[in-house]
């Protein structure tokens, strides 16, 4: 359930134009809660789109580890298929920087 949570969370506050933005601040006034997907409409418009929830700023700027480690690590996740689900002889282990 958390890395659907933060997977969904990832798509509601950080969506922009171009990929995904790095969040600046996030405002106390938010108590933390993050909307929902009943609270983001269907027929949003372009303008809208992109537009993060009241309280929280985004920059700019998207890390090259958002693509190279979290979507990676999402996905590996998510995919029954992988050899980290199907392998019975062994435990896969990944750490961010393991060359």
């Amino acid at each position: 359930w958390a890395a659907d949570f933060a997977l969904h969370s990832l798509r509601r506050l950080t969506t922009a134009k171009c990929g995904h933005a790095s969040v600046s601040a996030v405002s106390p006034l938010t108590t933390g809660i993050v909307p929902t997907d009943d609270d983001v409409p269907d027929n949003h418009s372009t303008a809208t789109r992109y537009r993060p929830p009241r309280g929280v700023k985004l920059l700019d700027d998207m890390p090259s580890y958002f693509l190279s480690e979290t979507l990676k690590y999402l996905f590996l996740t998510f995919d029954d298929n992988n050899v980290l689900h199907t392998d019975e002889e062994r435990e896969w282990i990944f750490t961010t920087e393991a060359h």
